[in-house]
């Protein structure tokens, strides 16, 4: 390294600023590493927390699946006590019996769509 003169050992000859110039892109390249992987952890956290969030909402809208068929299938049962207290004539006038057809059809299919879309979400 030649210095010139008596100047300060912080003047660097014209031999030097590559070398100089090297490290400040290798810090440059570091630091811009850094960042890119500060990134992708902040989107990889907050896509988790996502995960998370959906699968807790997931859980919650089952779980209110669940107590709605629970509901329609006591609801049937109860219309189909009371309904034999009504004579013969209501039963058909109010087609008693196609009501709790479709009361059961509903809450079989609700059930056969809760079960074909319950699948389990990776715990993180």
């Amino acid at each position: 390294m030649q210095r010139r003169g008596s100047r300060s050992s912080s003047v660097e000859t014209a031999e030097d600023q590559p070398i100089a110039h090297a490290r400040g892109d290798a810090r440059q390249q570091r630091a811009t590493g850094r960042a890119s992987r500060q990134r992708r952890w902040s989107r990889r956290k907050a896509l988790r927390q996502a995960i998370q969030s959906q699968a807790a909402r997931i859980a919650e809208l089952g779980a209110g699946l669940s107590a709605a068929i629970q509901a329609l299938e006591e609801a049937e049962e109860d219309v189909e006590h009371w309904g034999g207290y009504a004579s013969e004539y209501f039963r058909d006038k109010h087609d008693l019996d196609g009501d709790l057809d479709r009361i059961a059809k509903q809450a079989a299919h609700k059930g056969r769509q809760m079960s074909s879309t319950s699948t389990s979400v990776p715990q993180q």
